[in-house]
């Protein structure tokens, strides 16, 4: 696992950020059944980040990597997906999230999730998750319900909305789910809160209680 960007570094101006997606995606990854080996950090030097992946790839199935992925001139991700032949850049419509990247680049395959710790988590529950089930052979069944919204849920035009939710079983059995308070895309504190990710439709802008 690799958190890339020069704000995770203690010469960070104006000041460092800690690295909330490697320990997160560890997290994640081991619930998935994935051991980890390793979770590094990374400036984004391109020299760098090339010579950190090709070591990782001696050991490992797979490489998640979260952020320089998206379209500036510092993602080095893009850059060394782009020049692959066996590796694409997606623009998902999903919220949170939209850059996403794999490859299958010499002898390793690497997943690519955005930098933003909200949708690096999202993305690897809808991504990631699907990823390793496929490469272990699993079945894959993915816990999907419909359920009565117990508040009002608002949604983005043209983009799937991944919400942070609650759900819960009342008295007559009926499932319910309800949006966290805290909607923010990079309010972390929010996702030990959630249970499930309410997912709305790009075709859905709202969707009325009851």
């Amino acid at each position: 696992i690799v958190s890339i960007g020069p704000e995770l570094f203690p010469a960070a101006r104006p000041f460092p950020v800690n690295d909330t997606n490697g320990p997160m995606l560890a997290a994640q990854a081991t619930t998935a059944g994935a051991t980890v080996i390793r979770v590094e950090r990374c400036t984004g030097n391109l020299d760098d980040l090339t010579r950190l992946l090709d070591e990782l790839a001696k050991d490992s199935d797979l490489i998640l990597t979260s952020g320089g992925i998206s379209n500036s001139a510092a993602d080095t991700m893009t850059d060394v997906l782009a020049i692959q032949s066996n590796a694409e850049l997606w623009n998902v419509r999903l919220r949170p999230g939209k850059h996403f990247g794999a490859g299958y680049l010499e002898g390793h395959t690497i997943l690519a999730l955005p930098g933003n710790p909200v949708a690096a988590f999202v993305g690897f529950e809808l991504i990631g998750r699907l990823a390793l089930d496929l490469m272990a052979g699993r079945a894959i069944d993915r816990l999907v319900h419909s359920a009565i919204a117990a508040e009002p849920l608002s949604g983005t035009p043209e983009r799937t909305e991944a919400l942070r939710g609650h759900a819960w079983t009342d008295r007559g059995g009926q499932l319910l789910v309800a949006p966290n308070e805290q909607r923010g895309s990079g309010i972390v504190s929010s996702l030990p809160a959630a249970n499930c990710l309410i997912m709305l439709p790009e075709t859905i802008e709202a969707v009325e209680q009851g």
